[in-house]
């Protein structure tokens, strides 16, 4: 049987991704960029509120399409989420997930 556990700090996240995210995938340096603003952005909870503007400016990107393609991967992995905002609130919020909850084994 498998839990699910928060890591410690973020710092074990980082490594956790680095570790055993990208070493099982086939992730290029665009996703592993994007992944990184996203997660610099994130709150406690993996919640970061970020424009693609900015993702493009952070991460070196030259496109919106290109951008839009890494951010797809990252999804269709379950390396991100998006999480659409409130009516108060415009646009759309990225939650890191996959990497958020780690399994412990027992």
């Amino acid at each position: 049987m498998s839990k699910e556990i928060k890591p410690v700090d973020r710092w074990g996240t980082f490594n956790y991704f680095f570790d055993k995210i990208v070493e099982q995938t086939s992730l290029g340096p665009k996703e592993i960029a994007v992944w990184l603003a996203i997660f610099r952005h994130g709150d406690t909870n993996g919640m970061a509120t970020i424009s693609k503007k900015r993702l493009l400016r952070m991460t070196g990107i030259g496109s919106k399409h290109t951008l839009n393609r890494a951010l797809a991967r990252l999804q269709e992995l379950k390396l991100i989420g998006v999480v659409e905002r409130g009516v108060n609130v415009k646009g759309k919020g990225w939650k890191c997930t996959k990497w958020w909850h780690r399994t412990k084994r027992e």
